[in-house]
């Protein structure tokens, strides 16, 4: 996973989980999926307000590594953990690299409401590859 802005990381925490399989059947069948699954959450701030990515973990991706960090494997003690972000990147740069999933699973971002318009493009099943462009920041105001 690469850094989709320029950003300051200001936490990283773990959240244990099951370890379902994310696919379009799974997630049409396990509710709640995406936030009972193992996660990663990278918090951020940037010109563009605070944001976060969710590496979610699945099955067979039974960890999530970041350069900073290494490998962080499923604990599954319920308990959620900070990431101690001495060693990390600090600020990063759209595309830097950010971490990864063992097999692939899913990143979730969030911004702030009414901040992002979306590539019309951007719909279940879209294939996003890296540099492509999936939408725009809208200015504060």
């Amino acid at each position: 996973m690469h850094a989709p802005l320029d950003g300051k990381i200001t936490a990283a925490r773990y959240v244990p989980g099951d370890l379902f399989s994310v696919n379009k059947a799974t997630a049409a069948n396990v509710r709640g999926l995406f936030r009972r699954n193992e996660r990663l959450l990278l918090h951020f701030e940037s010109a563009a307000g605070p944001w976060v990515l969710v590496f979610v973990g699945a099955l067979n991706v039974g960890s999530i590594s970041t350069p900073w960090s290494g490998e962080i494997r499923a604990r599954k003690k319920g308990v959620v953990e900070m990431i101690d972000l001495d060693g990390g990147p600090g600020e990063v740069k759209k595309g830097d690299l950010l971490g990864w999933f063992n097999m692939g699973s899913t990143v979730i971002m969030l911004l702030p409401t009414d901040r992002c318009e979306w590539q019309d493009e951007m719909r279940p099943d879209y294939v996003v590859r890296m540099g492509a462009p999936i939408g725009s920041l809208r200015a504060d105001g």
